[in-house]
């Protein structure tokens, strides 16, 4: 049977604390997990490997137990060694124990931590006390035990408006080999970066039946019409020549509600107007400023009085911008 060495396995040092042990299990589970390996059969074998790795040194009680181990089976470097020379008693019932039927841990593992071990580590190191037996499969171990390697990450897209107002959002997603259609409902003010959690609609670890959770990452785009910076925003709203070249006044429909703006005369395409606390409200109840731009639209279709007039208005007018 082989040693294995856990803390190489997850490229940590063995004075390292728990915090460390856990970002490097995570860096790593999201390295090789099947999602990102579909076929390749060396990533899943990698990926169980960390996984049986984090069990053991995860876990501040196999943790212990596991450097009583390591500080007397040492000499052996990775070499094959016997564990009956640790007090491990292979006989069971006339025959001999076979223990990698999950498929998920190596013999060592199983040997010396799984539900099947025999041994006793009180007696082994001197100690006293009630047999220890770990919980070897993926998801029945203590409530330290970290799932992160079942957890999924995705980005869920809105417009302002879907994230201003709160929406329920529907949407599709490849987990587990298969596409699925979750819906989630979104809060009101929800900014870019933010995450939301659906608990058990990651990854299925096989072995146990556990799953992980979801994590929507939230991203607002912007609109043709509507563009978001910070907690402010910017409004493109279509006015007339005439409204631009007489001025007017405009009914505006911001998210917060509808709003009138006064278009002074001479108003050109781009120009633009500042409404105070008229912009994103965000959860903490902070609001950006909304920003009005303008841009000069012409009718598709123009009735034959229509270019009579703007014929006599371009034989009036000396006005040349080109110059």
């Amino acid at each position: 049977m082989q040693y294995k060495d856990y803390y190489k396995i997850l490229g940590v040092d063995k004075k390292s604390d728990q915090d460390t042990i856990k970002k490097a299990y995570r860096k790593l589970a999201k390295k090789y997990h099947p999602d990102k390996h579909p076929n390749d059969s060396k990533a899943t074998e990698k990926f169980k490997e960390i996984n049986e790795a984090y069990e053991v040194v995860g876990n501040a009680d196999k943790r212990k137990k596991y450097d009583q181990l390591s500080s007397r089976a040492a000499r052996s470097n990775g070499a094959d060694f016997d564990p009956s020379a640790f007090g491990y008693d292979f006989s069971s019932q006339g025959g001999a124990r076979h223990y990698k039927s999950s498929g998920d841990f190596s013999d060592f593992f199983e040997a010396f931590f799984g539900d099947q071990s025999n041994l006793n580590f009180d007696d082994l190191f001197g100690g006293s006390g009630s047999q220890f037996q770990s919980n070897a499969q993926f998801g029945r171990g203590s409530s330290e035990r970290d799932y992160a390697a079942a957890d999924v990450e995705a980005e869920l897209t809105l417009t302002p408006e879907e994230a201003y107002q709160g929406v329920g959002k529907k949407f599709k997603i490849h987990i587990d080999q298969h596409d699925k259609t979750l819906s989630v409902k979104i809060p009101a003010g929800i900014l870019s970066g933010e995450k939301i959690k659906l608990k058990g609609q990651g990854q299925t670890i096989h072995s146990s039946g556990v799953s992980g959770d979801l994590y929507l990452h939230i991203k607002i785009v912007d609109t043709p019409s509507l563009k978001m910076e910070g907690l402010d925003l910017t409004k493109v709203v279509p006015i007339t020549p005439w409204e631009a070249a007489l001025g007017s006044e405009i009914r505006v429909n911001a998210l917060s509600g509808a709003v009138k703006l006064k278009v002074p005369p001479g108003t050109d395409s781009g120009k633009r107007f500042r409404l105070n606390k008229k912009g994103y409200k965000n959860r903490k109840g902070e609001t950006g400023d909304l920003y009005i731009e303008t841009k000069i639209v012409v009718p598709p279709a123009l009735k034959e009085e229509e270019k009579e007039l703007l014929e006599k208005w371009k034989a009036l007018s000396s006005y040349e911008p080109q110059r």
